[in-house]
C-alpha cells in the first residue's frame, strides 16, 4: 500500500508544477538515460554510489519518499543544485521512478562514435 500512496504523492506534486504532465507514466529507463546524461553520475557515480560530490542514492528509497526526491531534484538543497529549469516535470518523475527502482536499470551504454566516412572515389 506504501508504494502506490508514493506514486499518488508525486502525481500531486507534478501536478502542482505542470498539470499537463500528470497524466503520464514513470519511465525508469527513461530515468536511468537521464541519469548518465544530465549530470547526475559526475556527482553521484554512474552507478549512483556515491561521487566526489554527491552521496551514494542506493538506499534512497528508505531515506525520502518519492515527493521529497522530486522537490530534492526540482529545488536543490544542501549542495545539490537546483534542475527544475533544465529537467522536464516528466523527466523528474523518470529519474525519480529510477532513482526508487528496487532492481535499478543499467545506464544506457553511451552513444556511439559516429563512423569516418571513406574518402570519394575518384
Amino acid at each position: 500500500m506504501l508504494l502506490p500512496l508514493s506514486v499518488l504523492a508525486l502525481t500531486v506534486y507534478i501536478a502542482s508544477i505542470a498539470p499537463q504532465a500528470a497524466a503520464t507514466t514513470a519511465s525508469p529507463i527513461h530515468g536511468a538515460a537521464l541519469f548518465a546524461t544530465n549530470g547526475c553520475a559526475h556527482c553521484h557515480g554512474p552507478a549512483g554510489s556515491g561521487g566526489d560530490r554527491g552521496p551514494d542514492l542506493k538506499d534512497l528509497r528508505r531515506r525520502m519518499t518519492a515527493v521529497q526526491v522530486a522537490t530534492q531534484i526540482h529545488d536543490g538543497g544542501q549542495s545539490m543544485p537546483p534542475f527544475g529549469d533544465a529537467l522536464t516535470p516528466q523527466d523528474i518523475t523518470d529519474l525519480v521512478a529510477y532513482l526508487r527502482a528496487t532492481h535499478k536499470p543499467p545506464p544506457p551504454p553511451p552513444a556511439p562514435e559516429p563512423l569516418p566516412v571513406p574518402p570519394p572515389f575518384e
